[in-house]
């Protein structure tokens, strides 16, 4: 079955490749206290000021969900180890894997991601995760050799952060009851 959840940033969703790979979405649109047009999906936030959807890009999603931004640091490698180097301050900046890179060129490039906000990061399971301003980027190899590269599923976190800030509950997305409210199952 199909969700068809009406939203005011289309235009700007389809620009970015958006419907299919930020998830479904998790809340209707909704206002912001402090003004913002938000629309929360799976994995990223979109937001426009209220009067402008059509200047809508992602939400800064780290720094709300508490995500420390590291110091940007001196370049060490580059393509051919497999790297590109984005330059955030002056001439320091973070290594950005090729499979990455090419990811948010795919979909809004970095005006979508926005800066790096660390280095590589790699967890217990195999993941690889490097955050950017907008959103975090995971690096999973199957275990059928394919390699992946998909959006974290962070828009759950991004809401509750989000309702402990003051935001007005937005109404939660349930397949097939669009308008029940179901903040405590969000995750």
């Amino acid at each position: 079955p199909v969700l068809e959840v009406a939203t005011p940033f289309a235009a700007a969703i389809q620009q970015m490749d958006g419907f299919e790979v930020f998830g479904r979405p998790i809340t209707h649109p909704f206002y912001s206290p402090d003004g913002l047009l938000l629309h929360i999906f799976e994995k990223v936030a979109v937001c426009s000021p209220a009067d402008t959807p059509e200047q809508a890009n992602l939400c800064p999603m780290a720094a709300v969900i508490g995500i420390e931004p590291s110091a940007a640091a001196a370049k060490l490698y580059d393509i051919q180890e497999g790297m590109m180097f984005y330059i955030v301050e002056g001439e320091l900046g973070f290594h950005v894997p090729l499979a990455f890179d090419s990811f948010i060129q795919q979909h809004g490039g970095r005006r979508a991601s926005g800066d790096p906000i660390g280095e590589v990061t790699l967890y217990q399971d195999g993941t690889v995760r490097q955050c950017f301003e907008h959103y975090c980027l995971d690096f999973v190899a199957d275990s059928s050799a394919k390699e992946k590269v998909d959006l974290a599923s962070l828009g759950g976190q991004y809401l509750q952060s989000g309702l402990q800030q003051g935001w007005i509950p937005p109404e939660v997305v349930l397949p097939g009851a669009p308008s029940q409210r179901m903040l405590l199952m969000v995750a």
